[in-house]
């Protein structure tokens, strides 16, 4: 799995962005509060409903739950400190795709039973310290019970998506990394052709 994250940036507006990286083959777009000047989170939104509509991918918005429910887009990706996960899956219903931060095995096994459809961890360096806790972090989670699906956010080099794959990562969420790159549409296309080995 793929994800796209939206962000400010010098160069594209987040509607740009999220179309390149359509274009690249990415599936799941998620819009940040991380906007230009004079952008919208609705706005964004709106503009991306019905591309993302004819290209069947995932569109989901950070934090905001009625900004959600109100455009009945995919999902939410919720952040720590923003509402509670299982009020949120109250409000958005069965069909809501809803994924949180998480920082250890505890925050992955908090989520159990509230129908949350995936975890997402903030790494910095994917060096072999950052790699060894991650390993044991989802291996602690894994002897618990907890099917969790893990997404790794970062910068990633190939190197780095076949390590984090082979310590029990499911997906990546990806942002600067794309749009900084010389040709974004390329560069997505490249993960994901790496992801598919």
């Amino acid at each position: 799995m793929l994800q796209f994250l939206t962000h400010k940036s010098t160069r594209y507006s987040a509607a740009e962005q999220a179309r390149m990286a359509l274009k690249g083959g990415c599936t799941w777009i998620q819009v940040t509060a991380s906007m230009n000047d004079g952008e919208s989170m609705k706005e964004i939104v709106e503009q991306l409903q019905p591309i993302c509509e004819e290209k069947e991918a995932f569109l989901i918005v950070d934090s905001d739950v009625e900004l959600c429910n109100e455009t009945r887009i995919h999902g939410v990706h919720l952040h720590k400190g923003d509402m509670a996960p299982e009020v949120a899956r109250e409000t958005l219903g069965a069909h809501a795709v809803i994924g949180c931060d998480v920082e250890s095995a505890d925050d992955i096994m908090a989520l159990q039973g509230k129908d949350i459809d995936y975890a997402a961890i903030q790494l910095t360096s994917c060096d072999a310290e950052e790699l060894a806790q991650l390993s044991e972090m989802i291996a602690n989670a894994r002897e618990k019970g907890s099917e969790m699906p893990i997404v790794a956010r970062g910068q990633f080099s190939n190197e780095n998506l076949n390590a984090l794959l082979s310590v029990g990562v499911n997906g990546f969420a990806i942002s600067t990394q794309i749009t900084e790159s010389e040709n974004p549409t390329e560069c997505i296309s490249s993960i994901l052709i790496e992801l598919e080995k």
